[in-house]
């Protein structure tokens, strides 16, 4: 599901790594302060809403152990950028024997209100704010001081290559703007959260009072019961035109043994239907619980609901979109036995930049995020807590992580869907969080595998578009065995496969083995087009270059698929058991519709045979395959099908030409889609 309107991002940290060509020492430092190779550090674009400054240190080290320091350097966004966070820096890397590769670590040292001079930022201390003079302001910081604190990368110093290293760093910060009960801001993105497992009217922290608990759902008596509610909310700041989308996990739940190391037993998801999920009383069967052990969620909820959607709310006088998403849970007295476990985070769709694009982080990016980890027997009013204090709370991904999916996204004007990291290709839906349902005749973890179709149609609706020989199946896993086709992708759009090859009569009942002796457009081609659905028919005239005349191809004008299966009553009908098509291509011009013929009869063996419906003896006539309605106008569109051929009245090929006489042998190609 793609959720955004451009790639969204918060803020992030550049570094652009370089060492000039030459690693010994140079006389000339190019008005750098140092000699030899180098390393030019950016701190790029935060942008940070009302911060006068952001102040970072930088080191650079050298060797697989980091062991060797290159320079350290403590630099003010106002000192080496634009004051609201962006900076540049330019320092030396090492190039030399054994030297590689280079690491260089960054700590965010402080944000401040205001400019802060660079003899009041200190000097480098592994991060550690204690000797900046300034107003700081609050904000939960991805680093922390001293020299394991920091984020790191790796790179490889290289004599006269630039290398760019790229940090992405969002920054949290304290909100006023609070939905439920506390907010923070992630980098102007303002989110609030919360789990309520009562009302905790006597602030004991406990829901262990009489009358404290949350009664909403409905249980099977019909009676309103006990409930806890899971709740989310953000808006990517002020302004009623502002767009927000919400990434959520799965809920999950250890009700076994959650103090031995937390494995759920089972998990609900929050993008379902809006309102109940469940029928009351009974979690057997509800889509949207996953069962994942013996630990019944029978046992401890007896009804789930989601609650989504957004609304205009007030901000400090200003309007601003608030996106939320809440999880109702109805739950049973022994749910005192479980931990709940889930995340989630929000992304502006405006914002080019962060690292979280359609609810997968990228590698290395650092980003904010909601967490819950709550004990469901001893929580109370959890509101979200800036310092880590209560079971909702703030965590950054990590610059050493790998990409990072959450499960389901939400935005307004679009339903929840799972997400998946990678897109499912060929049609493939993405119908649980990074798994993709494939269409048919695909395979593998994104749909990237042909495997075996129903038809060449199935595969071009897929995506596939070269022509050439596949496995066609199509009854699947049926008692129907496999065979190969050729399949043109290319004429009208593609998606025929192929029946056969010919200048002669076609038993297209019986020649059904694909041969590699003989290929497509050569004399003798044959596939299996039995069993396969069809509303159109296409002919080739293979000595015809010009695609004007090479081309003819016929569309069934009711609704509902033709097959050519094997009984034989499926064959030698009359044209109305197929009803009326339309002529395009090479047919177009006709002033009358077309009819069908699948004859395979001792007289006439012509596959599919496709002529005029017109009139005869003033009224409109359907041919069979041994009576032609003495059709002498009509445009035929027939191979050379009469089973005598020294005396019969009606040899050689049709191609868009009246067919109720003799005619020279003429190479075609009839395919279906």
């Amino acid at each position: 599901m793609t959720l955004r309107r451009r790639l969204s991002v918060a803020s992030s940290l550049a570094l652009a790594l370089a060492a000039p060509t030459g690693c010994a020492p140079s006389a000339v430092d190019d008005g750098r302060g140092f000699s030899g190779p180098g390393v030019e550090i950016q701190a790029a674009a935060l942008n940070l809403e009302g911060v006068g400054d952001v102040v970072w240190d930088l080191e650079v080290l050298s060797g697989d152990a980091g062991s060797g320091t290159v320079f350290q350097r403590r630099i003010t966004s106002s000192g080496y950028g634009d004051s609201a966070g962006s900076a540049s820096f330019v320092g030396p890397c090492d190039a030399g024997a054994g030297a590689n590769p280079n690491t260089v670590k960054v700590w965010v040292v402080g944000v401040y209100d205001q400019d802060v001079a660079s003899a009041d930022a200190g000097s480098f201390a592994y991060g550690d704010p204690s000797g900046v003079t300034g107003a700081a302001l609050a904000f939960q910081n991805p680093t922390t001081p001293g020299a394991a604190g920091a984020l790191t990368r790796t790179f490889a110093c290289v004599e006269g290559t630039d290398v760019a290293v790229q940090f992405d760093v969002a920054l949290m910060r304290p909100a006023q703007q609070g939905f439920f009960d506390i907010a923070v801001n992630f980098n102007n993105i303002f989110c609030s959260a919360k789990l309520d497992c009562c009302d905790d009217g006597d602030s004991s922290g406990t829901c262990a009072s009489p009358g404290e608990d949350l009664r909403l759902l409905f249980d099977a008596s019909g009676a309103r019961a006990r409930t806890m509610v899971l709740g989310f909310a953000c808006t990517a700041g002020t302004g009623d035109g502002r767009a927000t989308s919400l990434y959520m996990d799965d809920l999950a739940f250890d009700c076994s043994d959650p103090a031995s190391g937390f494995a759920a037993d089972f998990t609900i998801s929050p993008a379902g239907v809006l309102g109940n999920q469940c029928s009351a009383g009974s979690l057997a069967g509800c889509g949207a619980v996953d069962q994942l052990t013996a630990t019944l969620a029978d046992t401890y909820l007896y009804q789930v609901a989601v609650f989504r959607g957004d609304e205009l709310v007030q901000s400090e006088g200003v309007a601003a979109n608030k996106v939320y998403w809440n999880v109702a849970l109805g739950v049973k007295g022994t749910i005192g036995a479980c931990e709940l476990r889930t995340r989630a985070t929000a992304d502006d769709p405006d914002n080019d930049l962060d690292g979280l694009v359609d609810g997968t982080l990228a590698a290395g990016a650092v980003y904010p995020f909601v967490t819950w980890q709550a004990n469901l027997g001893a929580c109370a009013e959890e509101p979200l807590s800036f310092d880590g204090t209560t079971d909702v709370r703030t965590a950054y991904s990590q610059t050493g992580g790998g990409a990072d999916t959450f499960g389901y996204g939400f935005a307004p004007g679009l339903p929840a869907a799972p997400v998946c990291a990678l897109p499912c290709e060929h049609g493939g839906s993405c119908t649980a969080p990074d798994t993709c349902t494939c269409l048919d005749g695909f395979g593998g973890a994104q749909c990237q595998n042909i495997t075996v179709a129903s038809s060449c149609k199935a595969l071009h609706d897929g995506g596939v578009t070269q022509s050439g020989v596949y496995t066609l199946d199509p009854d699947g896993a049926g008692v129907l065995a496999s065979f190969q086709a050729y399949c043109d992708m290319e004429t009208d759009g593609g998606g025929w496969t192929m029946c056969w090859t010919d200048n002669g009569r076609v038993h297209m009942r019986s020649e059904v083995t694909y041969s590699a002796s003989f290929p497509y457009g050569t004399d003798g081609y044959r596939s299996d087009c039995r069993n396969i659905p069809f509303t159109e028919v296409l002919y080739v005239d293979e000595a015809q270059l010009v695609p004007a005349s090479r081309y003819a191809w016929f569309s069934r004008d009711t609704p509902g698929a033709l097959v050519a299966g094997t009984a034989a009553a499926d064959w030698n009908r009359t044209g109305d058991a197929s009803g009326t098509f339309t002529g395009h291509g090479a047919a177009a011009a006709a002033s009358y519709s077309f009819q069908l013929l699948f004859c395979d009869d001792v007289w006439m063996q012509t596959g599919l045979f496709i002529s005029g419906y017109t009139v005869y003896q003033s009224s409109l006539c359907w041919k069979g395959c041994g009576y032609w309605c003495y059709d002498t106008t009509s445009a035929y569109f027939r191979p050379d099908g009469d089973y005598d051929p020294d005396s019969g009245s009606f040899h050689g090929a049709a191609f868009n030409q009246n067919g109720h006489t003799n005619l020279p042998v003429k190479l075609l190609s009839v395919g279906i889609r």
